[in-house]
This record gives C-alpha cells, structure tokens and sequence, in this order.
C-alpha cells in the first residue's frame, strides 16, 4: 500500500464531532485523523484503520465519434459529432474540444460546448489543423474521440486578386515574343479574361493563354508583330468580386515607307530639292534619319545621296544632263523601311546661268575699321536679275580672299571690321538665281586707319615709374592721331632741358630715355600732343628713392634725472622720396668715450633711459629709411644724469579702524614728502602666503582707505608707502593683524543643504544644514507648525543636524527649521514625503446587473493612497467550488463589469488598490452571486419566405418564434448571404412586424435570406435560410447590348460579344449580310447562353465583309442591332492587258484598267517596273495616283529592249503585277532623212555665195524639218 502524508483538512467547534471533507480526489484512497485541542495543546490523534476509496457514484463518459469537419473559413473551422454511447452513468454536461498544437504536437483545449458541434475561431489562414473531442460528466472528462482529418485553415469565400506587380508595360521587338506570367488566386477559383484594347481575346496561333487555376495565367505571343500593340487587360473575377489590371505591350519594328508623293523642286545642273511626309507608323521608335538614293538610268543602279532628319533633303552632286529617280527610306532604331520613289525622272540641268563679272570697286571713304566701296554692275545678267553683291577682302598677310560683307542689288558697300593699321583690297562677285559670278578685278590697296582722329596718348604706358638714385628710365609712349600729332614734354611747368634726359618723337610714338636719376629729378612729367583735330595731355610720376637727411636741430635735451632724460628733434628736409621707418638714438657716456645705440623712436620725441646717476652724456639722432640712415644730427653740449628731488621718508604704520568679510578700514599720517609734492600712496597686504603684494594706490591728499576684494576667513596685515616725483619711499612697519569676517551678519540657512524629499517607508531621512550669521544663530524645527516626534535634532554653531531613523507614512508633510540672531530671522521650509502601499479600497464591494456571463462590482476608493496615485485596481474572483482566487481584469475606475462567467456558477469577488509602490489588502464581497439571466434568448424565427422581387430588391415574411424567452422581440435582424459569400447584416426591422423588404441588391446576383430575433437577453439562433432567388426583374423586354462596326485585316477573327437583357431570358439568333441565319460550325463558332451572346468567324475573307444583324425577343418584346464588318486586303492584280504606246528612244508610255477589287480600300498608286534585258533586273520606272490607269515612262536608254509591269497598291499592300506580253525597243518611229543632192553654185559675190540641190530620195519617214549647210575653206 502506497505511504503519503497527513495534511490538515479543517476545524470544528468543540461540541460538534462531524466534518464534511472538501477538496478529495476522485477515485482517491485516504486515511483520516481527528485531534482534540484544549489550551494545553493537542491530543493524540484517533486515526482509521484502513484507506477509504473516495468516487463519485458515476463514471466519466466514453468516448464521442470522430468529428467530421463541416464548414472551413479563413480564421475558423466547424466541427460536428455524435454523442458516446455511454454517458458514465450521468448527464453529458459539456464536450471539451482539443487540437494538436502545430509546433509541439501537444493536444490543447480550445473550445467547449454543449452541444455535439462547435466552431472553432482564431486560427491561422494557411495552417494545418486537426480535433478530437471529449465529453464531461459530473465524473470528470471521458476518453478522447478519434482524430479528425487534417485541414487546412484558407477563407471559403476570397475576392479574386491578381499580382498586380507582374503585369507591367512591355517593350519588344518585331519577331519577338511578348510574354505575362501572373499569379492569380480566389476562393472560389476565379474566371479569367484577358482582353485587348477593351476586346476579350482568344486563343489563336500568334497568341496562346495558359491558365492554371489558383496559380497563373500566362498571355504569349510567340513572334510579336506591329498590329499586336495596344491597352492589354486581365480581369479575374468570382462571386466574392473582382480585380482588374491593364498594361500596354509596345511592338517595335521598322518604320512604314514615307508617304508620297515624293516631290523634286529646284532642279539645277548640280543639285535639286526633295519633299516627302512622314511614314503613317513610325513602327514605335523615333524615326533616326531618312536614307536618299538616286538612280543613275543610265547604270541602273542605286546609290546613296544624303542622310536627313526632316522630310525634305537637298541633293548635291549630280552630273549636267543626266537624268535621275530618287527614291527614300525611313530609319529608325529597329531599321529601314521600304522605300517611296519618285514617280517619273527629271533630269539635270539649270534654267539660268550666273552673271558677269562686276567692275573693280572704288574705295570712296575709310576710317581705322571701315572701308566705303562702290562698282559697276556686270554688262550681262546671266538671264536673271541680280540679286546682291558679295564683298571679298585680302589683307597683307592673308593667302586667300575671304567674303567680308553682302549687300542688295545697289552697286555700293561697306566693309566693317577692318584691323586698325593692316593694308587691304577688295574685290566683288554678282550674284543671281543662277550664283555668284567670276569675282572682279580688286581694287587698289588701302590702310585702315581714320582719316581724321583727335590725339591720344596711351596711358598704359604712362604709369607711375620707381627707382632708386643712380637707375635709369626708358619709357615708349604710343600716340594716336591723324595726322601724326606734334609731341611735347615739360617737367614742372618748364620745357625738359637737362643733358641726362634724351627724348625723341616719331610719327605715332614718343622715347624718353633718363640716365642716372638723382632725387632732383624725381616729379612729374607732362606729355602734350597736338593735331588739326584736338589735343591730349597727360602726366607721369617719376619716383626716385634714397636715404633722407639729416633731422633739424637743435637736439634739444629735458626733464633730466639721474636715470633718464628726455630728447626732442624736427624731422629732415628730404626723407628719401618715402616715409621716414623710425629715428636712431645714441648717446656718448664721456667716462667710456664710446657712442652707444640706446633707443628708436617713431616720432621727433624720445625718453633715454638707463642713464648711470652722475655721467656726463652727450646724444645724437639718425633719421631711417628704406634705402638707409641719414647724417647724425648730435646734441650741442654734455648734460649730467641728476635728479632734482629725493623720494619721501618712510611712514609710521597704518591703523585697522573698521572690517568686514570681504574689506578692512585702514587710516595714516602723512610723512616727510622729500622735496617734492606727494603724489599717492601704495597699500601693500600680506595673507597667509607671507608675500607681500600690492593692494591699492590713493591719491595724495587723503589718509584713510578701504582695502577689498579680501578672502572671507583669510588672516590679512598692511604696510604703506609714499610716493613723489623720486620715487616710492621706504614702507612702514605692518599693521595689527585681521581676520575678513562679518562683524553683523542676519542668518542664512544654506538651501542646498535641505530640499522637497521623498522616501519609502522605513527609509531614513538625514538633512546636514550650515547655516550663516555673525553672531552664530540659534536654531528651532516644527512639523505642520507644531513639534517634532521621532525626530532625532543635532546642533552645533553653524551648522544643524536632522534624523528620522524609519520613516512612516503618519510623518509625510512640512518641515520648518528658523535660524535667528541679533541681525534677523530667516525660515525653510521643505515637504517630506512618505510613501508606501495604499489601504485597502472601502466598502461594501457591491454586486450587480448579474447575468448568465457577467456581473458589475462597485465600490470606493481607499482612505489613504499610499501617498501614490492610485494606477488602476485589480479584480479577482473565486469560484468556491475549487476555492482559487483568478485574476478578472483591471480598471482604473471604481466600478468593473466582470465577463466569463459560467452559467450556473456561484462566485465570490474581492478587490486590490494598486499604486506605484504595490498592491493593498483586497476588500472581498460579503457573499457569493449566481452567474444567470433575468431572462433567455428567444426562439429561432420561422423561415422566410420571397413574396415579390425586382432586379434591386426582395420581399421578405416569416413567422414569429415559438418563445419570446420571457422578454418582448425589440427587433428583428435579417441577414442576406449571395451564392459563395459569408452571412452579412442586410436591414433591421421592429419587432411588431414579421416583413421587410430587403434594398441595394446587385442585379443579377443570388442570394438567400435568414432572420435573427432579439430580445433583452439577447439575439436568438438564425433562422433556416431561404430558398435562394435571384435579384432580377420579373418581365423585361430584351435588350441588346452596344456593338461597334468592325474592319479586319483578311485572315484575322471576327468577333462580336456583348450582353442581352431580358426576362425571362430572350431567345437570340444572328443573320448574315445576305438574310441568312448564321449557325455554330465549321469557322463560325456562336455561343448564346446565360444572357450574353457571342459570335466569332476565324480566317475571315472578303467575301465576310457586310451587315451582321443579331437579334433577341422574349415574352415581353423583341430589340435587334446591326453591325457592319469590312474585311480588308491588299487589291488584285490591275485588269489587262497592259498596253504600250508613244515609243520614243528615251521614253514610251503605259495604260491598263483598275483592278477588280480594290481590296476593301482605296488604290493610294500604281507602281511602274521596267525590265532592261541588258541588265536582266526590275527596277522601278515611276508611281502614278490611284485614280490614273496611264503613265508616261522615261529614262529609257536607246536601242535597248524593255518589259513593263504594273502593280495596284493600297494602305495593305501592294498587288500581283500585271506585266507587258512582249517586248519594246527603245527607240524613235522615224530614221534619218537619206542624202541630200550635191549643191550647185547659182551666183556668187565678194561675200556670199548662191547653192541650189535636189532633196533627199527618202525622208525617213517624217518631213524634212531643215538643211544644215556646211563650209570648208581653201587655203
């Protein structure tokens, strides 16, 4: 038998001798025993003999049936199962809900119920889940149940989405593919669109869709062409809703040829111009250039002209005569495009011809930039008038002519910007349309210089010269003028006469030359030019530097005492040409006979000192300069260092008449002065560093000072001398000492010493106080203005002691200390504050507003804080059937509602202060509250019922519940839920009312309804939900949705696709161009179903082209649209046969008939091939409009052999062509006339002659035009 432990399980009173035993272990063995207790102590136990086994006279229950898994959302998952076969012999209370932990693997209680289904919430989307189950009887848990299945937690309902950030703007090239991957996902799996330029797009075999349900969709197209560009677009969509997302793919490719026509203007013998226009699609890059190729007919080969960025070129470089096609491409970064080609050949040659020479040009007027010419116009025009002359200019040293100026048609000019002082001739071309002629002879050659120009002297080189005495000036003096300008110079108002300085005059500059400068020559210069036109002057400072002069006497010597003396001096006559720096001093003692530098000085002022007492001296002065000293200028005759006077006598010593903390009072008597006035005297002060030092300077006349600035507490004496005009006399003997104190001070309590302060409690409190004032003060303390209690006071002069051992709360307030003396008064006070936990908060803890779930406390606030803030108050509760105390919450108010309770429960209540220093004692509610309703909910409506309906709205009736639950229904909450979504609130009516109309619905959409009964206790269980119906009208007459007039390319889909309204839903039928019903097979594919029709025609044909009508008609009307379809194409070949006429050697001309079908679009041209069997390739031979079936065909070379063909062309293409039968020689339909008789000579004279002939036997099949005479001479 297994041992334990005896605990103590209760008390009773001493008379009772039965006790019920709480808290035992089911189906648990124990012993019990029983002592008497009197106030001695205890008695021996009385114990059983055996164990006791303690159950429950029922068993747990067994286990439920495995749980099935009955709904699944994003954040939670229902759980249905059946009951246990045994119920342990007690009623199934509860079932406890248990799921294994994800990470541990662990089962945990989650959830309980009462009944044999529960959902379980706030779960984790994505996570995989599994439950068991196990049922509660009054005997405890049973068994668990078997394990569900595995589940994944994900929302049964989710929006459709798309990754947004995949489908982005997309940039290829022709031949490319063009490709979007993008994930995709919803609950249920959306549908998925993808459209183009707002057009739902299908598969193909240029553009494949892949779509994986939940995961992505891909959208390719393998080899990219121009038409594939444009606004793409996926949409996904459930019943949950929708998203959208639209990117554009951009395709590059080449460019579309230019647009024509391609124009040739400005013909000439070298060069023509060309205009075309932009292609119509620059194929999405910039067009970089436009390539220009000429065709030489005569080598039939193209070759490059020019490179342009504009629509028009320029074309150089071509040969006289020669006839010539052009032809230009379209360059982009992705490259050419066909080309666009002239329509017919031009051929090289000018409509005139440049002019004559014009006659040499006259030079009329100039100036020093500028030339006026004038000419004769040149004697022939070259057919064209003319339009302007260029002027041509050649200086001295130019190799080449170089064009200067153009003027109008007048035969007169001027040349501006002409270099001042170069030689110049010019010469002049004519020019017309047809260029600028042979240039003219020049004209004589020319300075350009003004003709009349008032002087002017260059000041640049007329700036201020420096040198020292003895260097040399060299100036060169530029002079302008016309004429050349008369120079000349003065110095001082006075013509220059002096043999150092040379000055020489040319025509347009001045020399002047100085040798060996000396300081005479130092001033200003004045340069004077005169001419017919004016004057100029201006001036030149010459500096010339060196040493000054001597200063002026006399040296005059003053103020002598035995050690200095004072000298004064005027300055020298000639300080150098630059400022005196400073004077030299030297004196001469006679007893060494050597003269000594003993100072400087800045002015004509100096004290000597260090003079030895009873020398004889004598002194001079040097001015300095820059360049050096002067001459000495030296004292007339010796002095002798003496003073006058002597200094005073030494004074008795001072009296200490007054002090205080920071000065002291002292007063003397005046001594002997020596001689001389007494000027101050110097206090003197020594502390406790034994050194004394000066402390203040009093003017004569007075014998009483205060000495400052003294240390409080330093121990000072004082000592003072007189002084006069010799100097200091000899200090007096120290005074008496002093200490720097106050001699009356009011107290002073020290603030830093004392301050505001808070303690815990049972924490000391110690304040050191110094406190000031002469005499020392006395000292008293006060709480709250009353006495002190358990508060230890220490006093010493100066200074107070306060100590509080362990501080309680009782000894938080003011503490007042008061110093006094004879002086004043003076109080601080400071707050102390104890602080701790608060009381317990005050009764009674009230209960109320209890309910199945809740209850509300009430109760107040604690007498004392603690001192602290009250932070918030926790509430616990016991249930007493297992006695533990559980934390219920915290609030900062006085009152908490207190939420999970269990139905049927009795708790107790208690309550805590808490502020920052801990929780109080807790207040406890007297009894124990029931958890239960005043009243319950009520039953579950009846199921509703639709009574009407439109495309926005439902009607709704349902029958009241069965019970009120003892409280009348306030409302009724009705809640809508469309095919795949969640239950939503929809419209909440009163309760007196058993209808609604249910508005805002989505047209189209189904839905189904439930209702909700809400009364005091809350809301009921749903309803059973209606039976869906869809938001829809009842009768509608059809309506078919808008359809827009399509043109395709041949070969690509027709499709048409819209909705069709109606109710109930129209039957739609579709009708050829030709009234035929159209039906679903072969390449027409026709969908009709869930109102919206669709019809596609794959590899569509001319023949598709025309009026498509759809039609839909119900019960309540009928609505028909027609739409119109253009298949368009390149054209058929031109219609034969192509017929040769007009030949000529260089050229013949063509005609043929339209094509039959011009493709659906209008013939833009035709284009001209000719085929050379010399050269054996089709070349191009000209373009001529789409609304012409002739062309005239030139550039054919003579005598060779030639095919023709000729293409239609449209904004599609271009066609077959259509090609000559034979062939045709080029050449003319006449031959040369044959020869003519030999001419007889009829008459003659001295200069003409008479001929007569027989004409030509064959004309060569055209009349003869002329007869071309020939001569030759004999000689």
């Amino acid at each position: 038998m297994m041992e334990g432990k005896f605990i103590p399980v209760g008390k009773v009173d001493g008379n009772t001798t039965q006790l019920k035993v709480k808290g035992l272990k089911n189906k648990g063995n124990y012993k019990f025993r029983v002592k008497a207790v009197n106030k001695e102590g205890e008695s021996d136990p009385l114990a059983n003999d055996q164990y006791v086994l303690i159950k429950d006279p029922w068993d747990e229950p067994g286990k439920p049936g495995r749980p099935v898994i009955t709904d699944v959302d994003a954040d939670q998952i229902s759980l249905e199962w059946d009951p246990p076969m045994k119920d342990g012999g007690a009623p199934i209370e509860e079932y406890l809900i248990e799921m294994r932990d994800p990470n541990s693997r662990e089962w945990v209680q989650v959830a309980t119920s009462k009944t044999p289904n529960a959902t379980v919430k706030g779960l984790k989307e994505g996570q995989e889940y599994q439950f068991r189950v196990k049922a509660k009887n009054k005997a405890g848990p049973g068994q668990p149940s078997e394990p569900s299945e595995k589940t994944i937690c994900k929302p049964k309902f989710v929006p459709a989405w798309l990754d947004h950030g995949a489908l982005k703007n997309l940039t290829v090239k022709a031949g490319q593919a063009a490709k979007w991957n993008v994930k995709i996902g919803g609950e249920p799996a959306p549908e998925v669109k993808w459209f183009k330029n707002q057009k739902q797009l299908e598969m193909t075999g240029a553009l494949q869709i892949d779509t994986k349900k939940n995961e992505h969709t891909i959208l390719c197209i393998p080899s990219a062409v121009r038409a594939d560009r444009g606004a793409y677009s996926l949409t996904v969509k459930n019943s949950s809703g929708e998203d959208k997302e639209e990117a554009n793919l951009t395709v590059l490719d080449k460019p579309t040829k230019p647009r024509g026509p391609l124009e040739v203007t400005d013909v000439f013998e070298d060069s023509c111009n060309l205009n075309w226009k932009a292609p119509e699609d620059d194929g999405g890059e910039p067009i970089e250039y436009y390539e220009v190729e000429k065709l030489d007919t005569d080598t039939g080969r193209w070759v490059p002209c020019a490179k342009v960025k504009d629509c028009n070129a320029s074309i150089t470089g071509l040969k006289k005569g020669q006839a010539y096609q052009f032809r230009v491409k379209a360059v982009n970064k992705e490259g050419q495009s066909e080309p666009l080609v002239t329509e017919n050949a031009i051929s090289a040659k000018n409509p005139w011809t440049e002019p004559d020479a014009p006659g040499a040009p006259d030079i009329v007027d100039w100036d020093k930039d500028r030339a006026d010419l004038t000419w004769e116009p040149p004697a022939n025009d070259g057919g064209a008038p003319i339009e302007g002359y260029i002027i041509e200019k050649k200086s001295k040293h130019d190799r080449d002519w170089k064009e200067c100026a153009k003027v109008g048609p007048q035969c007169e000019g001027t040349v501006h910007g002409l270099k001042e002082g170069e030689e110049y001739q010019f010469r002049i071309k004519a020019v017309n349309k047809g260029g600028p002629s042979a240039p003219s002879d020049p004209s004589r050659k020319m300075i350009a210089k003004s003709r009349f120009l008032k002087p002017h002297i260059d000041r640049e080189s007329m700036k201020t010269v420096t040198i020292k005495v003895g260097q040399n000036v060299e100036l060169s003096v530029p002079v302008s003028g016309e004429p050349p300008p008369k120079k000349e110079w003065t110095f001082n108002d006075k013509p220059v006469n002096d043999q150092k300085i040379k000055i020489t005059n040319e025509d347009y500059k001045t020399n002047f030359s100085l040798r060996g400068a000396t300081r005479a020559h130092a001033g200003k210069y004045l340069l004077t030019a005169t001419n017919d036109s004016g004057t100029d002057s201006h001036h030149i400072e010459v500096i010339v530097l060196g040493k000054p002069s001597a200063p002026k006497g006399p040296l005059d010597v003053t103020d002598v005492f035995e050690d200095h003396c004072t000298l004064d001096w005027k300055p020298p006559e000639d300080d150098g040409g630059m400022p005196i720096d400073y004077y030299e001093i030297e004196k001469l003692d006679t007893a060494s006979g050597r003269w000594v530098p003993c100072g400087r000085a800045d002015t004509t002022h100096a004290t000597v000192n260090n003079l030895q007492p009873g020398h004889s001296y004598q002194f001079r002065v040097r001015a300095v300069n820059k360049e050096g000293e002067s001459d000495p200028l030296t004292t007339d005759k010796e002095i002798l260092a003496k003073n006058p006077f002597e200094v005073p006598d030494k004074m008795d010593k001072p009296d200490i008449v007054d002090w205080d903390k920071d000065h002291v009072d002292l007063e003397w008597k005046t001594p002997n002065d020596g001689g001389a006035p007494i000027e101050e005297f110097i206090i003197e002060k020594r502390d406790s560093n034994g050194r004394w030092v000066e402390a203040l300077t009093v003017p004569a006349g007075t014998t009483k000072a205060t000495v400052g600035n003294l240390r409080q507490g330093e121990e000072y004496q004082f000592r003072i001398m007189a002084k006069n005009k010799g100097g200091r006399g000899e200090p007096s003997d120290p005074s008496a000492s002093v200490i720097a104190k106050s001699r009356h001070l009011a107290p002073h309590i020290h603030r830093e010493d004392i301050e505001d302060t808070v303690v815990k409690v049972g924490a000391a409190v110690k304040f050191n106080v110094n406190i000031d004032g002469e005499p020392p003060p006395r000292v008293t303390w006060s709480f709250n203005g009353g006495p002190l209690n358990n508060v230890q006071i220490d006093d010493v002069d100066y200074l107070t002691k306060f100590l509080i051992s362990k501080a309680v709360r009782k000894q938080t307030g003011a503490y007042t200390i008061t110093a006094t003396n004879d002086s004043g008064t003076d109080t601080v006070t400071i707050q102390l504050k104890v602080k701790g936990r608060p009381s317990k908060p005050k009764g009674p803890l009230e209960v109320s507003d209890v309910f199945e779930d809740r209850a509300t406390l009430d109760w107040k606030p604690p007498e004392d804080d603690g001192g602290e803030p009250i932070e918030y108050y926790e509430v616990e509760r016991m249930d007493p059937k297992d006695g533990i105390w559980v934390p219920a919450g915290r609030t900062a108010d006085t009152n908490f509602v207190v939420d999970g309770l269990q139905k049927g429960h009795n708790y107790q209540f208690r309550v805590k202060a808490v502020n920052s220093e801990g929780k109080s004692d807790p207040l406890e509610t007297e009894d124990s509250t029931t958890a239960k309703n005043p009243f319950e909910r009520p039953d579950k409506p009846g199921t509703p019922e639709a009574t009407d309906w439109d495309s926005d709205h439902v009607d709704l009736k349902w029958d009241p519940p069965a019970s009120d639950g003892g409280a009348p229904i306030e409302e009724y909450q009705i809640e809508k839920r469309t095919k795949y979504g969640r239950w939503e609130p929809a419209i909440t009516v009163d309760g007196n009312t058993n209808a609604a109309t249910v508005p805002d619905l989505t047209a189209g959409e189904e839905y189904e309804f439930r209702v909700v009964a809400v009364n005091k206790g809350g809301p009921s269980d749903p309803s059973d939900a209606s039976k869906p119906i869809i938001a829809k009208p009842r009768n509608l007459a059809p309506s078919i949705g808008a359809l827009s007039d399509l043109k395709v390319r041949a070969g690509q889909m027709i499709t048409f696709e819209t909705k069709v309204e109606g109710e109930p839903e129209p039957e739609i039928t579709w009708y050829n161009p030709n009234g035929s019903e159209i039906r679903h097979g072969g390449r027409v594919k026709l969908e009709n179903e869930n109102y919206h029709t669709k019809l596609q025609i794959r590899a569509s044909e001319r023949e598709n082209s025309g009026v498509y009508t759809v039609k839909a008609k119900n019960s309540n009307g009928e609505d028909t649209v027609s739409v119109k379809v253009t298949v368009v194409d390149k054209p058929t070949p031109p219609q034969g046969p192509l017929n040769v006429s007009d030949v000529h050697a260089d050229h013949c001309t063509l005609d043929w008939k339209p094509p039959e079908d011009d493709g659906g679009l209008p013939i833009e041209a035709y284009a001209i091939e000719k085929y050379d069997t010399a050269t054996g390739t089709w070349v191009p031979a000209g373009k001529v409009s789409g609304n012409e079936t002739k062309a005239v065909v030139e550039g054919l070379i003579p005598g060779h052999e030639y095919k023709f063909r000729v293409s239609a062309v449209n904004p599609e293409g271009t066609s077959d062509p259509l090609e000559t039968i034979g062939k045709t020689v080029a050449k003319e339909p006449w031959d040369p006339p044959g020869k003519s008789g030999k001419p007889d000579i009829v008459d003659w004279d001295k200069d003409h002659v008479g001929l007569k002939w027989t004409p030509p036997t064959d004309d060569g099949g055209a009349p003869v035009e002329e007869y071309i005479i020939e001569v030759k001479e004999n000689r």
